[in-house]
């Protein structure tokens, strides 16, 4: 009955959740509904699914609008017809987002019902075509009814709200939607506001005088016969002809593997693993996904591209086998079943990084190879939702407030809030402070909190399946070109569509970039020689070096383990092995660190503190991490084995711990079922109570320990380069762009392994940084403000082709550079080289001007008279040190506290913070990193990082702290407060701090001449 209904993928636009829709199909049984969002067809596996666990079902189609006006809905009659609209809703959206491009024909077979406003209908339809007469098309009757003919009418109840109350609320969304105000919305911004639920009988009384146009739509609905398969797998059945031969293939690949890994002949633990590991793979016929995995792995390999495979992909010696991972599953003592089993209740995949320079030439490979003949492979959607902050920002908007008044209420909520933020009406401490219209805001935001706001992106989730992708969704193309389906993870995986996670770091880029100044600098033999040292695993967690420099702490530019909170908690856990490092990437993450078991876990470690198990059974299944729950893998052990739960609740039981699971009430049946079973082995209440809020404790987030010991890997890579290669290693981090800091603080931390850092100049710049001689890292023109790259280009190409600039006046005439961007180039010192002071070389730039406006085909150069004298014949040395600062936000010739007239005499070093006094100290530093957090009574938390002359020192602001503002410069500080040490690491709670004052800067004015210059002959 219902041929035109909207749900909240019609984003901005309708108002009913999936759910919700669901509910009220239930209603209108026997009759169904026909779910049409516009322009998408995100939702409708979603409702498919929420109705065929009912023993109901209902029709997918698309309603098609470009700029307000509707042009036609399409139903799919079938399989078939499914797939065509798909096809020719991916070739629309590509059509609307580009200006001025025609809209794809609208041809339609007959496997489509195709349904127009009055307004378009065409004199001559096919049998598929129909009018289709909405609510509000009945007060327009005298305009269409004499020129299409009833036996072509189709009554069309539309449904975009549940009640006529609701219409306030479509209006917002619409408003927020469109960027403006609800007052200023036009009527065809906004739906109908007769476009409401109504029940079957009130449906028959709207079209009472054209029963004929209802039989016509109930004939339309029950001709429909399509309903999404959601048991059949989806993905790519074989990669090499057949099944079978997959298989054969797998196997050859895995024993060939294992001889590689752990010699010949293969252990019989390894060769035990790996056939079963086989046996599982081949009932749950996941064959092809490794292949493909595999394939993926060597055209990376043979491009030199480096990668690391994570998660609990790791958790599969035949992964191990096959290079998709590094890490050793036997060494280790990884969980198989944590990525496959045959009672998992999930798709599992692989997670494998890459360089963020080459992903989009694995994308790429992909993408040629899987789309020769079909569109098979494409990236996954994601669904952006509206969060409490947000929700207030739109709506302030589309209520016409201003910015400030935005940003001071969404401020109020706290960022740990993950209720609706309407509820904030009945906060106490809020409520007084809230006008009429913010409480208005606050109810409205109720009706966005949690709804879909548009589709992204998955991080790295990449579809390749047997069918053409249109058989299940539509695409849309980003404006990097590649596909991406609009589903996410959740309906992929409902639809039995494995997804492979190629995602990217930065980290990997640094490491490639390291090799390759390696191999430039010493030799192919000496590059070839260190690529092979860091990719054996085993040598690399076992280097003395690397363990040196972990042990430390200094890891300052090291993949994951740089961070403030991870050094102090390297040097905490006295962490020197790759064990210890794996057990470390786990504990840091918010499911450990906010139950508070990361702090007995370190007293356990340092033997501060005795090991005690909750339960007997505990030993056995957290023996290694002293009876702790670190790992994802234990919740998937404690539930089954502690708890009772089968496999399959277990995994669904460490899903919905990991925020991966829709449904809040699938958990609290899981917890009744926990509880049952512990009770019925006699387990008292307080230790079950205990062991359920460790459980819960993972609700943040935690990793595999597959996951932990692949970056781990990765730690130790750079721990060695940075060792052995320590300015080739800062060099590519600076390059790379990427890291917990800031390009300043890494060309600090080079500073003091050695380098000395020399400005951009345009006879020895390239783009990126580069390493000239055994000590000095040269900036190049990219780390430059207001440097435009088309010319700084220029000046590299020309360089390369007729060698280096031999003065101002030759690179003038050799390039048309722009005053302004000349201007730039001098004042941040890229023709130092000449030797002339900057000021002078400004002057010379402003009198040999002529020379960027002459005709480049000229047979001569404009001449220029003699260089009149200047006023100003140099700077002051701060003034070259604030143009440094102005033009790259940091130092590069010469130190931040060489801008402090006086440092306090004293002041505690960083050196000295282990032997400091228990009495108020004085500490001085930059600011390098800062992390704010709000605490449950919405008090601010600073963790901040300095760096002083000597090195690197961490402080804490806490609540009610004499002067807890925001640090929001670099400094420089001065703090006071006390030494606090936590497990041997120093800590400095600031009670107050002040900025020092620094050296004046001058005006910095373009310098001036008594004379004018004469004007060229």
């Amino acid at each position: 009955m219902y041929l035109n209904c909207h749900s909240w993928y019609s984003f901005q636009y309708g108002l009913l959740s999936v759910e919700r829709l669901a509910s009220l199909a239930k209603q209108l049984h026997p009759h169904r509904i026909t779910l049409t969002d516009i322009n998408c067809m995100a939702g409708g596996s979603e409702l498919a699914l929420a109705l065929e666990s009912e023993g109901l079902c209902c029709n997918l189609g698309v309603e098609f609008r470009y700029a307000h006006q509707l042009f036609y809905i399409l139903i799919a009659r079938n399989l078939k017809g499914y797939a065509w609209i798909n096809a020719h809703l991916t070739q629309w959206l590509r059509a609307i987002q580009i200006p001025g491009q025609s809209l794809p024909e609208p041809y339609f077979p007959e496997d489509v019902w195709v349904l127009y406003p009055p307004e378009r209908m065409p004199s001559y339809s096919h049998p598929q075509e129909w009018m289709a007469i909405r609510p509000q098309d009945l007060s327009t009757r005298w305009s269409w009814q004499r020129r299409i003919a009833p036996q072509k009418w189709v009554a069309c109840p539309t449904l975009t709200f549940e009640n006529p109350a609701d219409y306030p609320n479509h209006c917002t969304l619409r408003a927020i939607g469109e960027n403006e105000l609800i007052a200023r919305l036009s009527p065809e911004q906004c739906d109908s506001p007769l476009h409401y639920f109504r029940s079957p009988s009130a449906v028959k009384a709207l079209y009472a005088d054209m029963p004929w146009a209802l039989d016509h739509a109930e004939q339309i609905s029950q001709t429909c016969d399509f309903t999404p398969d959601f048991k059949r797998p989806k993905n790519l059945q074989h990669l090499y002809g057949s099944v079978a031969r997959d298989l054969e293939i797998l196997q050859q690949l895995s024993e060939k593997g294992a001889i590689q890994k752990y010699g010949n002949p293969v252990p019989a633990e390894a060769l035990a693993r790996i056939r079963k590991e086989l046996e599982v793979i081949q009932e749950l016929r996941f064959q092809t996904y490794y292949l493909v995995a595999e394939d993926m792995v060597r055209y990376a390999t043979h491009r030199g591209f480096a990668h690391v495979g994570r998660g609990s992909g790791a958790n599969s010696i035949v992964a191990y086998c096959l290079n998709i991972t590094a890490v050793d599953p036997i060494q280790l003592d990884l969980y198989f079943e944590r990525f496959l089993n045959a009672t998992r209740s999930s798709p599992p995949d692989f997670d494998i990084d890459f360089s963020w320079k080459d992903r989009d030439e694995i994308f790429r490979y992909l993408f040629k190879k899987y789309n020769t003949t079909t569109l098979r492979a494409s990236l996954l959607g994601t669904t952006v939702r509206y969060k409490s902050r947000a929700v207030i920002r739109e709506l302030g908007k589309a209520l016409g407030l201003e910015k400030v008044e935005i940003d001071r209420l969404s401020h109020r909520l706290p960022q740990y809030y993950q209720h609706r933020s309407a509820d904030l009406i009945h906060d106490p401490t809020l409520e007084k402070s809230l006008n009429p219209l913010h409480k208005r805001l606050l109810e409205m935001s109720s009706i966005l909190h949690g709804m879909p706001s548009h589709l992204s992106i998955h991080a790295g989730g990449v579809l390749i399946s047997e069918a053409s992708l249109y058989s299940y969704s539509a695409l849309f193309t980003p404006p990097k070109g590649f596909p991406v389906v609009q589903l996410d993870m959740f309906s992929a995986e409902d639809l039995q569509l494995h997804k492979l996670d190629v995602l990217s770091q930065r980290g990997l880029g640094h490491i490639e970039d390291t090799l390759q100044l390696i191999t430039h600098r010493k030799g192919d033999e000496v590059g070839a020689k260190t690529r092979a040292y860091i990719q054996e695993v085993h040598q690399i967690t076992n280097d003395p070096a690397a363990c040196a420099l972990l042990e430390s702490g200094e890891t300052l530019g090291c993949f994951y383990i740089e961070s403030p909170a991870m050094r102090s908690l390297i040097r905490k856990l006295r962490c020197k092995d790759y064990l210890t490092l794996t057990a470390a990437s786990s504990i840091i993450r918010p499911g450990v660190g906010h139950s508070g078991m990361m702090r007995e876990f370190i007293a356990r470690h340092r033997k501060e503190a005795p090991v005690v198990y909750l339960h007997p059974l505990m030993e056995s299944l957290l023996g290694e991490t002293y009876g702790i729950m670190i790992y994802q893998e234990d919740v998937l052990k404690i539930a089954h084995h502690f708890g009772g739960l089968s496999l399959a609740e277990a995994d669904v039981l460490r899903r919905g711990m990991s925020g991966k699971l829709r449904s809040v009430t699938v958990i609290q049946t899981l917890k009744s079922t926990f509880f049952t079973e512990c009770k019925k082995r006699e387990i008292s209440d307080a230790v079950i109570q205990e062991v359920w809020r460790q459980i819960e404790s993972f609700s943040g987030y935690t990793f595999p320990k597959a996951h932990s010991a692949s970056f781990a890997v990765e730690s130790f890579q750079d721990l060695y380069l940075k060792y052995h290669y320590p300015l080739e290693f800062m060099t590519s981090v600076v390059n790379n762009f990427g890291g917990f800091y800031s390009t300043g603080f890494y060309l600090q931390e080079a500073k003091r392994l050695g380098a000395q850092l020399a400005l951009p100049c345009v006879n020895h710049s390239e783009a990126l940084a580069t390493l000239e001689g055994d000590q000095v890292i040269r900036l190049g023109f990219r780390f430059a403000a207001n440097l435009q790259q088309i010319h700084w280009e220029k000046i590299i190409e020309n360089r390369k082709r007729y060698g280096v600039f031999s003065s101002l006046k030759d690179c003038m005439s050799r390039i048309k550079i722009p005053q302004e961007q000349l201007v730039h180039l001098i004042r941040m010192g890229a023709f130092d080289f000449t030797g002339k002071p900057r000021p002078r070389l400004l002057w010379e730039a402003f009198c040999y001007a002529p020379l960027s406006q002459s005709d480049p085909h000229q047979l001569f150069e404009p001449e220029i008279a003699e260089i009149p004298p200047l006023t100003i014949e140099d700077w002051p040395k701060t003034e070259y040190q604030y143009r440094e600062l102005d033009y790259f936000g940091y130092p590069v010739t010469f130190d931040f506290f060489d801008l402090i007239p006086s440092i306090p005499p004293n002041r505690l070093s960083s050196q000295q913070m282990h032997t400091a006094p228990s009495t108020t100290v004085l500490m001085i530093g930059y600011l390098c990193a800062r992390k704010p957090i709000q605490t449950r009574t919405g008090k601010l938390l600073q963790f901040l990082t300095f760096r002083d002359p000597e090195g690197v020192w961490d402080g804490v602001i806490f609540p009610g702290s004499g002067n807890n503002e925001p640090l929001r410069s670099q400094g420089p500080f001065a703090c006071k407060g006390r030494i606090r040490k936590d497990f041997d690491v120093p800590t400095l709670e600031i009670q107050s701090y002040t900025l020092l004052e620094k050296h004046p800067t001058t005006t910095g004015a373009f310098p001036t001449s008594s004379a004018s210059p004469t004007k060229y002959r």
